[in-house]
């Protein structure tokens, strides 16, 4: 595949068949991500961004246009999105955190609420082609919008609409007054979080401009080869550094080429200008824990002594009234996690963010493949690992660090505890049809809990943010396990000291890879071993690819994410929050608790015979 066929494609892309183009775009697309010249691919993908409108139909092509997003096209058509009902559709499907990831935040922020009732509609089957549908978006695209017509005014605009579609309408009205009802309670500003927020806001952005006026001066002295000019920059770098907070040593500069320097620099300036140039501030508590991690905090959690609990999917209660933030227990906290398989690192993160949970708690499920001694986690079972996979031979290994790094803590009073309408609404449910069979009643109340929950976590909850950096081997060869670990910890370990150098080319939503082979970059083990390692970074709370940036930014609470949500003590059922109510709820609550009992027995018995047989292959 040469360079010159790449860009012969690129530059015959037909702009006046989107049809035929979309398809040749997502081509060129996973073309230029397999070459190795990092340089000739971001120069390809940068031009790839520019045309990849024209693979969009006309109607998403103009909004996008209007909006001034023309240049953000391209997840778009990798993602088959190409016109606006398939746009609308995505956005119902998609969080906005999932959004974010997939660099569709920019495009979700500016043109979801044009969307929303369009979305909505179509995911319930209605042909968004017919003229009344086109109405009655363009009069109220948003659910905001929807909720606020008269039902005359809603009927007159659904003329041609027949019984099951006037229905969906109907819902659709329902659900988003219903979803404006639930919006934050008018609480005061808290003057004082707002004034500090705004303090560190006017000092970072004098710091940024400060950083950015110098970087355009050493990119220009750096086109002259002399010496002197070479002096110059050098200085220039380190005076880039100190002003955003970065330590000198983790550039190497006589190791580094400018360019390399400067993208590199670019890329921290911009992760914080997006924080520090935004103009969301929270502005008292209750804002506070219902926005961060899109209101998870608000969230049940479906809960098993026996499995890894699930996350629920969607609140179970409605915003508090009253709440107060307070210093949490630890400020910081880190710590190595090792997995006796590849990948594992990346699956036990994702559920840690999936649940919002506590490193200890995400490590159930994790189990057979845990190595060594894990602090604070069961630690007599993990010491007895240790010692018996110290003999074990494995092909992989895959090793955690963590820097957890909390920033305030909630607890929500037992009197700001109430559950949202919907919530109760599927709890009647369960009960009112006096008609319905065991089998049905059982599955309906299965769905609540996976809807819901089985559980409120009503201890005290933490927000703040977590860094990751984690490393994968691969052997070409059987390895006693024990040595392997240590190889893939002292790779992790060397990749995190280096700070900045050769951990970079993280893009968007810190994915990303550095990947050495056969030892080169793992000290004392590189002439006796045969591994390919990796090293990734992840985080929960604001975009950063070092800590250093990570934790600086932690100090806007807008960036902040739900990172623990206190043991499993402090859980409510959600029948007790039921039978609060009396009624029709008590006989719901009833029917929950008896579920969940049963399916706990279930699991148990699951738990030990899984237990037994992971005891039969260590005698084996």
């Amino acid at each position: 595949m040469s360079l010159e066929n790449i860009r012969g494609d690129l530059n015959n892309l037909p702009q006046d068949n989107p049809a035929k183009c979309e398809g040749l775009i997502r081509n060129l697309y996973e073309r230029i991500k397999s070459l190795q010249d990092n340089d000739e691919k971001e120069n390809l993908l940068y031009e790839l961004k520019g045309v990849a409108s024209w693979g969009l139909q006309e109607d998403l092509k103009e909004m996008l246009e209007k909006k001034g997003l023309h240049q953000e096209a391209l997840p778009l058509v990798e993602r088959y999105v190409t016109n606006a009902r398939e746009l609308a559709e995505y956005f119902c499907s998609h969080s906005k955190e999932d959004l974010e990831k997939e660099g569709l935040g920019g495009i979700n922020k500016r043109l979801r609420l044009d969307l929303e009732v369009l979305g909505g509609l179509s995911a319930e089957g209605v042909d968004v082609t017919k003229e009344w549908v086109k109405r009655l978006c363009g009069r109220a695209p948003s659910f905001k919008v929807l909720s606020r017509l008269q039902l005359s005014e809603l009927q007159s605009y659904c003329q041609g609409a027949d019984d099951g579609e006037m229905d969906q309408v109907h819902q659709l009205a329902k659900t988003a007054a219903s979803n404006e009802k639930k919006k934050l309670p008018d609480v005061p500003q808290d003057d004082g979080l707002v004034q500090n927020t705004k303090a560190t806001k006017a000092v970072d952005e004098a710091n940024l401009k400060k950083a950015k006026d110098l970087m355009i001066e050493a990119k220009i002295l750096a086109t002259n080869k002399s010496e002197t000019a070479k002096e110059i920059v050098n200085d220039k770098i380190k005076l880039i550094m100190e002003t955003i907070k970065l330590p000198l040593d983790w550039f190497k500069l006589d190791q580094m080429q400018p360019d390399q320097m400067f993208q590199e620099l670019d890329q921290i300036i911009e992760q914080c200008s997006e924080v520090v140039e935004s103009d969301e501030i929270y502005k008292n508590a209750v804002e506070v824990i219902t926005k961060a991690s899109a209101g998870k905090a608000l969230f049940g959690i479906y809960h098993s002594e026996y499995e890894l609990p699930k996350a629920a999917g969607r609140p179970l209660l409605l915003p508090p009234t009253d709440v107060s933030l307070t210093s949490p227990s630890i400020s910081r906290d880190m710590n190595y996690i090792k997995f006796s398989a590849q990948g594992a690192a990346a699956n036990y993160i994702q559920t840690v963010e999936s649940l919002n949970t506590n490193i200890g708690l995400a490590l159930a499920g994790f189990e057979g493949l845990l190595f060594g001694e894990i602090q604070g986690a069961c630690g007599s079972e993990r010491q007895k690992q240790f010692r018996d996979s110290s003999k074990e031979w494995s092909t992989s290994a895959s090793v955690l660090h963590y820097t957890r790094m909390p920033t305030r803590s909630f607890l929500l009073e037992r009197n700001q505890i109430k559950l949202c309408e919907s919530a109760k609404e599927m709890a009647r449910s369960i009960v009112q049809d006096t008609e319905i069979r065991k089998d049905q009643q059982q599955g309906m109340a299965r769905l609540f809990f996976e809807r819901f929950g089985s559980h409120f976590p009503a201890g005290v909850q933490t927000l703040g943010g977590v860094f990751f950096s984690f490393a994968d081997a691969e052997s070409e060869r059987a390895t006693k396990k024990f040595e392997l670990m240590e190889a893939t910890t002292q790779y992790l370990k060397k990749q995190m000291s280096v700070g900045l150098l050769g951990a970079f080319n993280i893009g968007g939503g810190i994915a990303g890879e550095h990947t050495s082979s056969k030892g080169s970059n793992v000290g004392k083990y590189k002439e006796r071993r045969h591994e390919v390692f990796s090293h990734s970074v992840k985080v929960i709370g604001p975009t950063a690819a070092n800590t250093n940036t990570f934790q600086k930014l932690l100090s806007y609470n807008s960036t902040w994410a739900l990172i623990d949500r206190g043991p499993v003590e402090g859980y409510i059922p959600v029948w007790e929050l039921l039978k609060d109510l009396g009624g029709v709820y008590e006989t719901a609550a009833d029917v929950l608790e008896e579920i969940w009992q049963c399916d706990e027995k279930e699991r148990k018995a699951r738990k030990i015979a899984k237990d037994e047989l992971l005891l039969m292959k260590e005698d084996f």
